[in-house]
């Protein structure tokens, strides 16, 4: 039969083929658009070069007006530099993996739209084996399929998508198929121990018990456990039930991939803290450069990761992030942070956060968080599909507020909340974790909101 467009066939003694070419030539147009993307970023560059007497170039998050103030993008309020999400209230409960009492332990995901359908898709992080909390994630995270009419849940499990160990899921759809990224390998034929970890109410989160030295080191974390070979950091399936098998020869080594279309077409992927590229999901990818200060200071406020790619309506670059100190006590604690560029070269790490652990729910009531990481938007809208709809976090709901002076001190910080149980020779099983979603409102530089 036919050769399909793209096959590589080598002729008689060794001559370039007509698909030989092809192929040839596409891979040529993939990198001139790559380098395209990165050393011009958008053809409305001279929107930004207007920018220069707004603060922090509006963080590439709206245009300079014409006094002086930033007019911000839709999900983005002038504080006074567009550095800030507008986020509505959240639901009672999570989108996933919240419980009366707490009985799945949850940490992340985003979902994918079926417009034919108008189902909502989630895949998610969960941690396998009965009674585990987070502290085994780096040896028993699989990635759920769970459905939902609505882009906020709640979501319905409907079964594993990836087996164990694969962790931090960012799925998006290409050419008519579900492409999963992750990290680790996603192919253990071994049987997940169980913890048995008591369940307890979801009330039972705070406690006034302090470890004897609030400040000391956090424990150390185990080792990751290593998957087979075989396996790969990408899954792709042909409908949204699966089955999901993973992609060979796969991606280069990728700390928690983030993948995303620049508006000229080209998938970028950004990882800890690198760029990759490629003409597709399946590769071949090739390395951009570092995603880092344009000044190539340190990061602000403390530690970054768990990368978010996506572009604007401009061809802006952002990054949203996980931003943490180990041994910082509330107030002095960060949660999230936000790296912008103009042409994906030349980096700004903002001082601002984009949200805090402060939620606001349905109702009026806030609610208070030890951490909220892997942070995911959507853009759902499809009269403005660079607008983000909506925010997952993986959250971690330890809050103590009768100690104003240190509400983490069981965990001895904050960002430990997440892992701190009697496993790892804690006085509390705290590591039982879901994941929440909020709306991220349309309307600019509302001042009322918590974030």
């Amino acid at each position: 039969g036919e050769t399909p467009v793209g096959a590589v066939t080598v002729g008689m003694a060794g001559h370039v083929t007509v698909d030989q070419r092809r192929v040839r030539f596409k891979v040529a147009v993939w990198v001139f658009l790559v380098l395209l993307g990165v050393t011009f970023g958008s053809v409305e560059d001279h929107d930004r070069a207007e920018r220069g007497g707004c603060v922090s170039d509006c963080s590439e998050n709206g245009l300079c007006g014409v006094d002086g103030k930033c007019v911000c993008d839709p999900g983005w309020r002038s504080s006074p530099d567009c550095s800030t999400l507008t986020l509505g209230p959240a639901a009672a409960g999570g989108v996933y993996g919240y419980g009366s009492p707490f009985q799945t332990t949850s940490w992340g995901g985003n979902s994918v739209l079926d417009n034919s359908t108008g189902v909502h898709h989630l895949y998610v992080t969960e941690i396998a084996g009965k009674g585990c909390g987070l502290h085994e994630w780096q040896g028993q995270s699989t990635v759920v399929h769970a459905t939902s009419s609505s882009e906020l849940g709640p979501y319905t499990r409907v079964g594993v998508a990836i087996p164990h160990q694969a962790h931090n899921p960012q799925t998006f759809l290409w050419g008519g198929k579900i492409y999963i990224f992750h990290i680790g390998t996603g192919v253990s034929t071994s049987t997940p121990k169980d913890c048995n970890e008591p369940v307890v109410p979801n009330t039972d989160w705070v406690t006034s018990t302090a470890l004897p030295d609030p400040s000391s080191p956090p424990l150390p974390i185990p080792p990751a456990r290593p998957g087979p070979s075989t396996g790969s950091s990408l899954h792709v399936a042909s409908t949204f039930r699966g089955p999901f098998t993973p992609v060979q020869p796969g991606m280069p080594k990728c700390n928690n991939p983030s993948p995303a279309i620049h508006p000229n077409g080209t998938l970028y992927v950004a990882c800890t803290w690198r760029l990759l590229s490629a003409p597709g999901p399946e590769g071949p990818w090739v390395e951009v450069g570092p995603i880092q200060p344009g000044n190539g200071s340190k990061q602000p406020n403390g530690n970054w990761e768990d990368p978010f790619l996506f572009f604007d309506r401009r061809g802006g670059w952002h990054v949203l992030a996980h931003v943490y100190a180990a041994h910082a006590i509330y107030p002095n604690n960060p949660i999230s942070g936000h790296a912008f560029s103009a042409d994906g070269l030349n980096w700004t790490f903002s001082q601002a956060q984009p949200y805090s652990n402060a939620v606001l729910r349905v109702g009026g009531s806030v609610q208070m968080f030890a951490t909220l990481e892997r942070p995911k938007l959507h853009f759902n809208d499809a009269s403005d599909p660079h607008r983000p709809t909506a925010l997952f976090n993986g959250a971690s709901p330890v809050w103590n507020a009768s100690n104003q002076s240190n509400p983490c001190s069981t965990c001895g910080c904050c960002v430990m909340c997440k892992v701190t149980c009697e496993a790892r020779g804690m006085p509390r099983n705290l590591d039982w974790t879901y994941t929440l979603g909020r709306p991220v409102l349309p309307v600019p530089n509302e001042p009322t909101l918590i974030n």
